[in-house]
């Protein structure tokens, strides 16, 4: 697994900024903006998800942790998405959620599973798969 990028909820009052500066993807199925830009120093993407609806996958982490800008997860990209996924179940980390989205400036579809481990929020993403 690579270090792909890290994702940051960020609250509402900093849409029209981001808007402007990002592209972004509007992701009707966790109901989240989700803006991206890569870190030349760091050399991974920063993704910044902004949601727009109560019903959104990180509304309610953003009212627990007040409004900051706080680091949501850690997605790293992996080339066979189903063994990585029956290697994390198999170490004890829990499924949490499955998402395919267009993501342009990841190349396009990318598929990707959320899982716990009791501390921090892992994703991991394949390509188009």
């Amino acid at each position: 697994m690579k270090l792909h990028h890290i994702g940051y909820v960020i609250s509402a009052d900093k849409l029209d900024l981001y808007k402007k500066k990002y592209s972004f993807v509007l992701d009707d199925v966790q109901k989240n903006y989700i803006f991206f830009n890569f870190s030349k120093k760091l050399k991974i993407w920063n993704e910044y998800i902004i949601p727009f609806s109560k019903k959104s996958t990180v509304y309610n982490y953003l009212l627990k942790n007040k409004n900051k800008n706080n680091i949501h997860h850690y997605g790293f990209l992996v080339t066979d998405i189903t063994k990585k996924k029956s290697q994390l179940l198999n170490n004890g980390l829990i499924l949490i959620g499955n998402y395919k989205i267009n993501v342009p400036c990841f190349g396009g579809i990318i598929n990707t599973k959320f899982f716990y481990n009791g501390k921090n929020l892992i994703e991991i993403l394949s390509n188009g798969k």
